[in-house]
């Protein structure tokens, strides 16, 4: 199956038993909700997210020379990777913490526009937890926490693949700023 794009929402919300957070989506109005995707309100038209994710790399120079590629896109989830070279290391010899936490904020972007909508950084914070070595490829899932008309909250877990050891996780927040990224 295909993952489509839509338009949802997301409310937190607490479970009264455990007190813990639980995630309930709503659609917001304008879209009907099929078994073969999300369309719009006149229910013509889907848009694959990966062919969206597909685009917005292709516009992006700076994923294209670091190397930065999707592996998985889904509404709500984003998974992509990046190779550490020589170029990219530090005086210590591992990753320079800039070039992670870029990976962090391209992953956790290209989630919030996976939604098929152009969006750019509010804000971000990241906690290095070990470093990336050189030679590493690293893993970055970007996860949706909540999601509205104008805005997005993402957690970012970055990994070695080779190893699974992590290295950071990042929090992002984005602006929806439109238009569309492609036309359904």
């Amino acid at each position: 199956m295909v993952p489509r794009v839509t338009r949802r929402c997301f409310v937190a919300v607490r479970n009264e038993a455990s007190d813990v957070p639980a995630m309930m989506r709503a659609t917001i109005e304008g879209t009907a909700l099929t078994e073969e995707g999300l369309m719009t309100s006149d229910a013509t038209e889907t848009v694959d997210v990966m062919r969206v994710l597909a685009t917005v790399r292709e516009r992006n120079p700076v994923a294209q020379q670091l190397g930065i590629e999707v592996e998985h896109g889904e509404l709500g989830r984003v998974r992509g990777v990046m190779p550490v070279r020589a170029d990219m290391v530090n005086s210590k010899g591992t990753c320079h913490g800039g070039y992670i936490f870029l990976l962090g904020d391209q992953i956790g972007g290209w989630t919030c526009m996976a939604h098929n909508e152009q969006a750019v950084t509010q804000s971000a914070h990241i906690t290095y937890v070990n470093p990336g070595q050189l030679g590493d490829v690293l893993v970055a899932e970007g996860v949706e926490l909540t999601k509205s008309k104008r805005s997005g909250t993402y957690d970012v877990t970055i990994t070695a693949q080779q190893t699974g050891t992590l290295v950071a996780l990042v929090r992002c927040q984005y602006l929806v700023i439109g238009p569309t990224i492609l036309e359904a």
